[in-house]
């Protein structure tokens, strides 16, 4: 009995658990399960990580969006700023001009004012003269 036994564990052993087929092969399953198993488990882990670096780029990006439309529109206001004061600088310019030519105008005939009135002055010298002239005879 004793040995019928010891011939059975070892045909067991063998075997592999009662399968029929040796051990080597029974632990090569049990060692390609276990590595599948674990190479399932890092492949999930590695997705997890993956949509979680997908979902920070994102929002990354959504941030991105929103700086850049800011941007654009301080830009657009900018210009139309830039716009409004070369519109403003280009009428002051044009009201210079016009302040400028009227006072030529006006400069003109002070000119012509003065040139009258030296003339008048010298004629009533004139006629001063002729006066005191006349009176002294």
């Amino acid at each position: 009995d004793d040995h019928d036994r010891r011939v059975r564990q070892i045909l067991e052993q063998v075997r592999g658990n009662n399968t029929g087929e040796p051990v080597s092969v029974v632990m090569r399953e049990k060692t390609l399960r276990v590595a599948a198993e674990t190479k399932a488990k890092d492949l999930t882990m590695e997705n997890e990580e993956l949509e979680s670096e997908v979902v920070n780029l994102k929002a990354q990006k959504k941030s991105f969006e929103v700086l850049l439309s800011k941007s654009e529109e301080r830009r657009s206001e900018m210009e139309h700023k830039m716009t409004n004061q070369n519109e403003l600088i280009t009428q002051l310019r044009e009201e210079i001009k016009n302040i400028i030519n009227e006072a030529e105008e006006e400069s003109e005939e002070l000119e012509t004012k003065l040139v009258t009135l030296k003339h008048e002055k010298k004629r009533i010298e004139a006629d001063l003269l002729l006066c005191q002239a006349r009176s002294s005879s």
